[in-house]
Protein backbone atom coordinates (compact mmCIF):
# COMPACT_ATOMS: atom_id res chain seq x y z
CA UNK A 1 0.00 0.00 0.00
CA UNK A 2 0.99 3.63 0.09
CA UNK A 3 2.99 5.35 2.76
CA UNK A 4 2.03 8.52 4.58
CA UNK A 5 4.51 11.30 5.01
CA UNK A 6 4.65 13.42 8.12
CA UNK A 7 6.21 16.83 8.34
CA UNK A 8 7.75 17.88 11.62
CA UNK A 9 6.99 21.58 11.51
CA UNK A 10 5.25 23.60 14.19
CA UNK A 11 1.81 24.89 13.32
CA UNK A 12 1.60 28.68 13.54
CA UNK A 13 -1.54 30.60 14.33
CA UNK A 14 -2.79 32.91 11.61
CA UNK A 15 -2.90 36.58 12.53
CA UNK A 16 -6.45 37.93 12.61
CA UNK A 17 -6.90 41.65 11.88
CA UNK A 18 -8.72 43.65 14.55
CA UNK A 19 -11.31 44.72 11.98
CA UNK A 20 -12.39 41.10 11.64
CA UNK A 21 -12.86 40.81 15.41
CA UNK A 22 -14.99 43.98 15.41
CA UNK A 23 -17.07 42.68 12.50
CA UNK A 24 -17.55 39.32 14.23
CA UNK A 25 -18.68 40.99 17.45
CA UNK A 26 -21.07 43.29 15.58
CA UNK A 27 -22.49 40.27 13.75
CA UNK A 28 -23.11 38.38 16.98
CA UNK A 29 -24.86 41.39 18.51
CA UNK A 30 -26.99 41.86 15.39
CA UNK A 31 -27.93 38.18 15.30
CA UNK A 32 -28.96 38.38 18.97
CA UNK A 33 -31.06 41.48 18.37
CA UNK A 34 -32.83 40.05 15.34
CA UNK A 35 -33.45 36.51 16.57
CA UNK A 36 -33.67 36.67 20.36
CA UNK A 37 -34.39 40.14 21.68
CA UNK A 38 -37.82 40.17 23.30
CA UNK A 39 -37.45 43.15 25.59
CA UNK A 40 -34.82 41.83 27.99
CA UNK A 41 -32.12 44.20 26.73
CA UNK A 42 -34.11 46.77 24.82
CA UNK A 43 -36.26 48.38 27.48
CA UNK A 44 -38.94 51.03 27.20
CA UNK A 45 -36.50 53.66 25.91
CA UNK A 46 -35.85 51.48 22.85
CA UNK A 47 -39.47 50.68 22.01
CA UNK A 48 -39.17 51.66 18.34
CA UNK A 49 -36.05 49.55 17.80
CA UNK A 50 -37.70 46.65 19.62
CA UNK A 51 -40.74 46.86 17.35
CA UNK A 52 -38.56 47.01 14.23
CA UNK A 53 -36.66 43.89 15.35
CA UNK A 54 -39.93 42.17 16.25
CA UNK A 55 -41.47 42.86 12.86
CA UNK A 56 -38.21 41.94 11.15
CA UNK A 57 -38.34 38.50 12.75
CA UNK A 58 -41.78 37.96 11.26
CA UNK A 59 -40.60 39.13 7.83
CA UNK A 60 -37.77 36.58 7.72
CA UNK A 61 -39.97 33.82 9.12
CA UNK A 62 -38.60 33.47 12.66
CA UNK A 63 -41.35 32.64 15.14
CA UNK A 64 -41.21 34.79 18.23
CA UNK A 65 -44.54 34.24 19.96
Amino acid sequence: MGTTATIDRPVRALPVPWELWVAALASVILIYLVFSENGAVLSEQWTLLHEVMHDGRHVIGVPCH
